[in-house]
C-alpha cells in the first residue's frame, strides 16, 4: 500500500503527495516545478494551483503517519471528479495611484469558461463558473472576493500565514496576518503575531498599535508591555521604556525586562543604580547568571571602569565554567586594557571547544597582527576565519591589516577597499589610509582620512593614525 510520495528539489525544497491527490510543501515557489498529469489527457499537465483549494494539506506527512484517527486527513473529492476547466482571467487595467507612486490599482476580469479535456471516449465538456475569487502576487493572497468570513477559510489563512513565518518569509506572513487582523481584530494570537512581524519589518508605529491593542483586550499583557518597552528604547524614550518594563510581572520575558531595565538606567547615567538593580536579581540558571555578569561588565566598561568590569567577569568565570560569549567579552575588555595574555588565553579556550568560531579566530588573529610581531600565526588564524566567513566586514579588514604588517601592501589594499565598500567604518579608514600613505599615495590617504573625520571626528584610532603619520 502506497502511503505517499516524497519529492526533493534542487533548491532544498520538498513536496509530499498522497495517492488521493493531497499534497504539502515547505516552499510554494518550488511547487512550480510540479505538474499533475491525468492518464486521459497526458499532453496537458496541470499546475498545482488548480488543486490548492481542495487538496493542499499542511502537515500531510506526520498526519499520514499518525496513529491517532483524529489526526488523519479528512476525505477529499476523487481526482477524477475535479473540474479541470478554469475561468478566463484577464488583467484589464493597471492604473498608478496619483497620490502614491508606489501603489497601483489593478482591475482583474474573470469570466466563466466552457472547455473540453480527455482523449477518445474519455473526452468530456465541462463548464466552470466564477466563485471564491483569490488574487495572488508572488504566491501570496493579496485580495479575495468575497472576503473569507467562515471559520474554515480563516483557519486556512492562519495556517498559511504561520507556514510563511516558519519559512522566514516574513513580509508575506505579515500581509497575511494583516488580513487576518482585519477579519478578527480581537484575536489576540493574530494581533500579537502581527505586532512581532511589524517589529521585524521595522514598522515600529504599527507594532506599537498592535501591542497597545493587546493591552486594551486585557490579554498577553506581559508580552505587550515588554515589546512596548523595546519600542520606547528604539525611539530614545528611556522613561517610557522603564515604565513599560516595570509592568512586566511574569512570563518568559520577565528576566529580559529586568535586564533591559538595568541597561536603560545605565543609559540615563544611573550607573550605580543599574549595578545595584542587577545585584538584586535572582538568576534561575547559569545562563541567566552569565547574562547578569555580562550586563554589569558592559555597563562598567562603558564608564571606563575596566578594572571593576574585569572583576565581575573573573568572578562569574571563577569556577572554570565555559561560556563562549562571556569569555569573548572578557577577551575584548582585556584588549582594551592591553592584557594580550588574557585575551589570548580566553580566545584559545573558546577555540578549543569551538574550532570553527570565526569571530574568535578573527579577534585573536587581528590582535596578534596589531599588538605583536607574530604575523605568520596571525595570518593563519585570519585565513581560517576568512574561509568560514568570506563576506564578513571585520574579517576582511583584519586580512588587509595582517597583509600590511607582512609588507604585502598591494594585497592588503584589495581587502581594505572591499571592507570599506561594505561599511564606511573609521577603523577601516585608518587602516586603508595608513597603507596608502606608506605606499606613497599620500593624497589618497588624506582624502580617506578627511572623509572619515567628517563622519566620526572623535574616533580614537582614526585620530591616532592621522596624528602619527599626517604632517
Amino acid at each position: 500500500h502506497e502511503l505517499c510520495s516524497l519529492i526533493g528539489f534542487n533548491e532544498g525544497g520538498w513536496a509530499v503527495v498522497d495517492p488521493e491527490g493531497r499534497f504539502d510543501t515547505n516552499d510554494q515557489e518550488v511547487m512550480r516545478g510540479l505538474t499533475w498529469v491525468y492518464t486521459d489527457d497526458p499532453l496537458h499537465p496541470l499546475p498545482p494551483e488548480i488543486f490548492m483549494r481542495d487538496y493542499y494539506e499542511p502537515r500531510l506527512l506526520p498526519r499520514l503517519l499518525s496513529s491517532d484517527p483524529k489526526d488523519k486527513p479528512g476525505p477529499v473529492h476523487p481526482l477524477a471528479s475535479l473540474n479541470r476547466v478554469q475561468p478566463l482571467v484577464h488583467f484589464s487595467q493597471i492604473t498608478p495611484e496619483p497620490r502614491n507612486p508606489n501603489l497601483v490599482t489593478v482591475t482583474v476580469e474573470v469570466r466563466p469558461q466552457t472547455g473540453a479535456y480527455g482523449l477518445g471516449k474519455a473526452r468530456q465538456t465541462r463548464h466552470t463558473e466564477v466563485y471564491d475569487l483569490r488574487l495572488f502576487r508572488d504566491n501570496q493572497i493579496i485580495a479575495q472576493y468575497p472576503q473569507a468570513t467562515n471559520p474554515k477559510q480563516f483557519g486556512l489563512r492562519l495556517i498559511y500565514a504561520r507556514l510563511l513565518a516558519d519559512a522566514n518569509r516574513y513580509e508575506e506572513a505579515r500581509l497575511q496576518f494583516r488580513m487576518l487582523a482585519s477579519e478578527a481584530p480581537d484575536n489576540s494570537d493574530v494581533v500579537f503575531a502581527l505586532g512581532l512581524l511589524n517589529l521585524q519589518a521595522n514598522r515600529v508605529d504599527d507594532a506599537a498599535k498592535n501591542f497597545t491593542r493587546l493591552i486594551k483586550l486585557d490579554t498577553r499583557l506581559d508580552e505587550a508591555h515588554f515589546y512596548l518597552g523595546q519600542i520606547a528604547e528604539a525611539q530614545k524614550d528611556p522613561d517610557t521604556a522603564l515604565k513599560q518594563y516595570a509592568r512586566v510581572q511574569g512570563g518568559s520575558n520577565y528576566f529580559g525586562a529586568q535586564m533591559r531595565t538595568a541597561l536603560v538606567k545605565a543609559v540615563k547615567g544611573q550607573t550605580d543604580d543599574a549595578i545595584v538593580f542587577l545585584d538584586k536579581l535572582t538568576p534561575e540558571d547559569d545562563e541567566q547568571r552569565f547574562n547578569v555578569a555580562r550586563a554589569k561588565g558592559e555597563i562598567l566598561t562603558a564608564k571606563n571602569r575596566y578594572a571593576d568590569a574585569m572583576q565581575v567577569y573573573d568572578a562569574a568565570l571563577a569556577k572554570g565554567d565555559f561560556h563562549s560569549d562571556l569569555l569573548y567579552t572578557r577577551a575584548m575588555l582585556a584588549e582594551r586594557m592591553g592584557r594580550v595574555d588574557v585575551l589570548e588565553k580566553d580566545l584559545r579556550t573558546i577555540l578549543a571547544r569551538e574550532p570553527d568560531n570565526a569571530q574568535a579566530l578573527n579577534a585573536l588573529g587581528y590582535t596578534l597582527a596589531d599588538s605583536t610581531k607574530r604575523y605568520d600565526e596571525a595570518l593563519t588564524l585570519i585565513s581560517r576565519a576568512l574561509a568560514l566567513s568570506p563576506k564578513d566586514f571585520y574579517v576582511l579588514d583584519s586580512m588587509g591589516w595582517v597583509l600590511y604588517r607582512l609588507g604585502r601592501f598591494d594585497e592588503a589594499l584589495g581587502y581594505l577597499h572591499k571592507a570599506r565598500e561594505m561599511r564606511n567604518d573609521p577603523e577601516v579608514a585608518a587602516h586603508l589610509g595608513e597603507v596608502l600613505w606608506v605606499k606613497g599615495d599620500r593624497e589618497a590617504a588624506r582624502k580617506i582620512w578627511d572623509a572619515a573625520l567628517r563622519d566620526t571626528p572623535n574616533d580614537e584610532k582614526l585620530l591616532e593614525v592621522v596624528k602619527r603619520l599626517k604632517p
